[in-house]
């Protein structure tokens, strides 16, 4: 892993320490949990800068937000580490002590703002928090400077470990304060849970002494009440259960010495009542009294008594129903029962006795958790809410279930939640009776006791803390004294000792070692004195002799300087661009022509001196100036290795420019290695000169070679005698070149074609310094050949031919198939003539029998139709129509043959126009089928117009033709220009596209021969002419005519059509 890698996963462990140390607080004391999320944003801010010190600080503020609900600490939080982070990075002071004064002066006044003004947490508390935040920022502060001190932290993440170096003080200071604060915080936290056990356990003890004392009070007075009512049965049972006067006064007197009972009944099993301690009378007051206790419906089992939950009386008074069995004299059966009623409001007189300062609650409850009694002012007889099961902490107690209650409010410090909590006991007076006893003690005066100790140890801690600052910082002072001393005497000592003899050294000190480095600081001063004296007097005799050599190098200077001014000057004037460099690569010298060649300012360069050039940094101006750099700077690193080797190549420059370079090495006559010397010459005008006048000539090759492979060449003198000719020239003429030169070309070669005049035109034209070109027959030995020739004639100074070259080309087949083509004509015209007396005869004599058997047939039908039968009716008809039939062939071959034989000159023809006239000479079609035509704007071409009308009309007419049954045609024209090139004049391609039957693509070429049909005649007329007459049409404008269709899905035709037409 590189520097980079462990510096970044550092940070990112450290950023993600700085939120896992607030959410993983540790309780030091109860309800005050430690914090420790600063130490790593400490951390951040020292090793990586403010930018990131300040993400993690607000990383780690957040955290603090969703923990307490509230921004307050973390905006204290986000100020300590801000404000102490750039101070000890800015200034380099001591983390420990920054954050100390940044605790007492701003940070436990602004928590205490915070937490008393806008939380409205009581005074006890805000001081308790704003003590244990000053203590935690200290101890975290203390934490993080001695990793940054004794962990090797900075040097892992790539940091100079010399930047976090305490001075020996601070290193003293911080040491000393951990020594003083760490057991002290230690201690406490350990005194503080302590008291924080005792506390519970305090708490137990009470409840469980009230729940004592209650329920033995509660047992004798029910056991009073039942033994009394027992005893009043054990009379009744004397008397047999029945009324006595006795039994009344006794009943009477039973109720006014118990006023608990509000009334005492003596009943049978029946309900029938014996005696009653109040005046109801009749059975029916008995019964309104006693509306929920009856004595037949009780049972008892082995109790002696039976009480009921509580209940309203007719009276509307709160009470419970006590029933008490009387036995028969054996014992084994209840003969009847005392019922009385007990006025809830006895227990008011058990209740207040256990009570102290509000601060406990006594609550009895029935069966049903009804409240029989409790020590508030409302509530009886109403149901018990047990406290959520969430809120609940179960203490163990041996006299019930013991637990604590606790607001479930995530706003409140752990502290306050504490402060306001509730510890209840939960008793069962089972069997005795049927009750539970429930008893509350509020822990705010224990707890306010806590936060008084609290404040107390933490005040202890914060002046423990500060003293221990006081007496670390006296302490660190007072023993690196001495050393500061010490250093202050001995920094720069040489200079010190020069100027005075006798310094003044530090004190002793009060550690021996001290005093030992002082006094060795001593005797090496003592030393060095006597050393620079002795340098002194050195120096004094190395000064003359330096004035004597000096004047001997001044004079040798001077001449050197003569030379080298004679040296600078030839470089100057010279045309090259000149370096030299030594042998470690420095510049030594250059001229001011390198430089322009270079684009290297020349101010630049002269500010730096030659000693500081390396070659290095001006050939890099060279490599900024040339197409393929990597070229030449490998090779001076090759010469860089290779001192010895001479170069010389071409450079390329970017702007066009070639540069020719040589470097030589400079050896002294030792042989020793010197340097190098560059020239630099521009050599892009003889260089471009040389190649153009190369590549001349290889185009002057190329173009003779060309000739000799194509053409008949020859050369004569200003005579006409031949005094070249190529192999081409001998091969047509049958000649050797020995057989044709020094003879006249003319003579030679003259086939008694042409006449004296021709040849006399031929030599005036040339010898007027003219070319002359055109066609010659020639004879040889071996029969006549025709030449498409040009003389060209060369003229001397004089502006007279002195020569003349002769450039031919065989033409011999052309003039043959000319001769051909003229015959091919003749035979044509005579095919015409042929074909237009066929048409002649084909409209008049073959029609003529046609309309003759027409005309008879229409004869036989109109006179002797009555006389046929039905056989003959219909032989005739058929040859009617047979006849019919061969007319329409007849005339369709003849439109088919006048396509070219009655061809009109071409015009310019708007094809729209001439469109939209057939629409209008197919009206009645369009409206038989209520066809419908859309035309898109059609370019104007050069075209046969009458032609042209007819491809239109056969279109047309054919898309109305082919229609669906049910479905009216619809026709759309439109047209769109084609790409023009070379091979292709401007053309226009042209869409008919129909929604009619189609057809199956495989006929798409068969459908443009003439008379081939894909429909029978029963289905739709017509001969199959139609679209074979616009292929011809097509083709004699140099068109090309196609179709795309699909069965069912419409049809549409393609027809490519030139702007314009080639006229022979």
């Amino acid at each position: 892993m590189n520097p980079q890698q462990k510096s970044t996963l550092a940070l990112i462990l450290l950023l993600i320490a700085s939120v896992a140390g607030n959410w993983l607080s540790l309780p030091v004391f109860y309800g005050i949990d430690f914090l420790f999320g600063s130490i790593a944003v400490l951390l951040v801010f020292q090793l990586y800068g403010m930018r990131w010190g300040v993400l993690a600080a607000a990383f780690a503020s957040l955290q603090t937000y969703w923990m307490w609900n509230h921004p307050y600490g973390g905006i204290i939080f986000f100020v300590e580490a801000v404000l102490v982070g750039f101070m000890c990075r800015r200034r380099r002071a001591n983390l420990v002590l920054v954050d100390g004064i940044y605790w007492l002066l701003l940070g436990m006044p602004m928590c205490w703002i915070f937490y008393r003004m806008a939380l409205d947490i009581p005074v006890i508390p805000t001081t308790t928090i704003a003590l244990k935040q000053g203590i935690n920022g200290v101890f975290n502060a203390l934490v993080a400077s001695l990793i940054l001190t004794h962990v090797p932290l900075p040097t892992w993440v790539g940091r100079s470990h010399r930047r976090y170096q305490l001075s020996m003080q601070q290193l003293l200071f911080n040491l000393l304060v951990a020594f003083v604060f760490f057991p002290s915080l230690t201690v406490m936290a350990i005194y503080n849970w302590q008291a924080v056990y005792q506390i519970e356990a305090d708490i137990r003890d009470n409840l469980s002494f009230t729940a004592s004392e209650l329920v033995s009070s509660l047992q004798q007075r029910q056991q009073l009440r039942v033994d009394s009512l027992t005893e009043l049965g054990r009379m009744a049972q004397m008397v047999n259960m029945q009324p006595n006067v006795l039994l009344q006064q006794q009943t009477q007197f039973l109720q006014r010495i118990f006023t608990s009972l509000q009334t005492v009944a003596i009943q049978d099993r029946s309900d029938r009542t014996i005696a009653i301690s109040t005046d109801a009378q009749s059975p029916t007051d008995v019964n309104t009294i006693f509306s929920e206790l009856t004595c037949s419906s009780t049972t008892f089992g082995d109790r002696q008594a039976w009480i009921s939950d509580g209940y309203r009386n007719s009276q509307n008074e709160p009470s419970l129903g006590l029933i008490v069995p009387i036995l028969s004299p054996a014992g084994d059966a209840p003969i009847g029962c005392i019922v009385s009623e007990v006025n809830l409001n006895i227990f008011s007189q058990v209740f207040p006795s256990h009570t102290n300062a509000g601060y406990l609650r006594l609550l009895l409850l029935d069966r049903r958790d009804h409240i029989l009694a409790t020590t508030e002012a409302t509530g009886i007889l109403q149901q018990y809410e047990y406290p959520p099961l969430n809120q609940r902490v179960p203490l163990d107690d041996e006299n019930g279930e013991v637990f604590r209650w606790m607001p479930d409010d995530p706003n409140l410090p752990a502290l306050t939640r504490w402060q306001r909590s509730v510890y209840t006991l939960q008793q069962t007076l089972e069997p005795d009776l049927p009750w539970q006893l429930v008893i509350d003690i509020a822990a705010l005066p224990y707890i306010t006791q806590l936060q008084s100790q609290y404040i107390q140890n933490l005040t202890i801690l914060i002046l423990v803390a500060v003293l221990a600052f006081v007496l670390a910082g006296w302490v660190s002072r007072r023993l690196v004294a001495p050393l500061s001393q010490l250093l202050q005497v001995t920094t720069n000592l040489p200079d010190k000792l020069l100027e005075q003899p006798i310094l003044s050294w530090p004190s002793d000190g009060a550690v021996r070692e001290i005093d030992w480095l002082i006094g060795n600081f001593q005797v090496m001063a003592a030393t060095l004195y006597q050393k620079f004296q002795e340098i002194q007097q050195a120096r004094e005799t190395l000064e003359q002799r330096v004035q004597e050599r000096t004047d001997e190098l001044s004079q040798a200077n001077e001449a050197l300087q003569r030379s080298y001014s004679f040296l600078k000057a030839q470089q100057e004037a010279a045309i090259d661009g000149i370096l030299a460099v030594d042998e470690n690569r420095a510049v030594t010298s250059y001229n001011l022509r390198f430089c322009q060649m270079w684009n290297i300012p020349i101010d630049a360069i002269n500010a730096i001196p030659l000693s500081a050039k390396d070659v290095t940094d001006l050939l890099n101006g060279v490599l900024a100036n040339l197409s393929n750099p990597k070229n030449f700077s490998d090779r001076i690193e090759e010469l860089s290795l290779n001192p010895r080797v001479i170069s010389q190549e071409l450079l390329y420059l970017r702007d066009g420019r070639i540069v020719e370079y040589y470097s030589a090495p400079v050896f002294s006559a030792d042989e020793q290695f010197y340097g190098r010397i560059w020239y630099f010459r521009d050599i892009t005008e003889p260089y471009l000169a040389a190649e153009e006048l190369k590549q001349s000539y290889k185009s002057l090759s190329d173009i003779h070679y060309a000739l000799e492979q194509a053409a008949i060449v020859s050369t004569t003198d200003a005579e006409g005698k031949i005094i070249y000719v190529n192999d081409k020239f001998c091969e047509i003429g049958h000649y050797s070149q020995t057989e044709l030169l020094k003879r006249n070309q003319f003579e030679l070669l003259d086939s008694t074609y042409h006449p004296p005049e021709f040849y006399e035109e031929i030599w005036q034209t040339l010898q007027s310094g003219r070319i002359w070109r055109g066609e010659t027959r020639h004879r040889t030995p071996n029969g006549i050949y025709w030449l498409n020739t040009t003389i060209v004639p060369f003229i001397n100074e004089q502006n007279q031919p002195f020569q003349y070259l002769s450039i031919a080309f065989d033409i011999s087949e052309r003039k043959r198939a000319e001769e051909d083509l003229k015959a091919f004509a003749a035979k044509l015209e005579q095919s015409n003539r042929e074909l237009q007396d066929f048409a002649y005869v084909a409209s008049h004599d073959l029609q003529e029998p046609l309309r003759k058997i027409q005309a008879f047939s229409d004869r036989l039908v109109t006179k002797y139709n009555s006389q046929l039968n039905e056989q003959a009716q219909d032989y005739l008809s058929r040859i009617h129509n047979a006849a019919s039939r061969m007319q329409t062939l007849i005339q369709d071959l003849l439109s088919f043959s006048r396509v070219t034989t009655k061809a009109q000159p071409y015009a310019c023809v708007n094809l729209e126009q001439i469109a939209q006239e057939v629409l209008n000479d197919l009206e009645m079609r369009l409206e038989q089928t209520q066809g419908q035509v859309t035309i898109h704007p059609l370019p104007t071409i050069e075209a046969d117009p009458v032609q042209i009308r007819q491809l239109w009309q056969n279109l047309i007419s054919n898309a109305l033709k082919f229609h669906r049954v049910g479905v009216p045609p619809a026709i759309e024209i439109s047209a769109e220009p084609l790409p023009e090139n070379t091979d292709f004049p401007q053309s226009y391609q042209i869409y008919v596209q129909d929604n009619g039957i189609g057809f199956d693509p495989k006929y798409t070429d068969r459908i443009f021969n003439i008379f081939q049909r894909l429909h029978g005649r029963n289905h739709y007329e017509g001969t199959g002419v139609g679209l074979a007459i616009c292929r011809k049409i097509v083709e004699r404008h140099g068109g090309t005519i196609t179709a795309t269709s699909q069965p069912d899905q419409g049809t549409t035709f393609i027809v490519t059509l030139p702007v314009k037409q080639h006229h022979s």
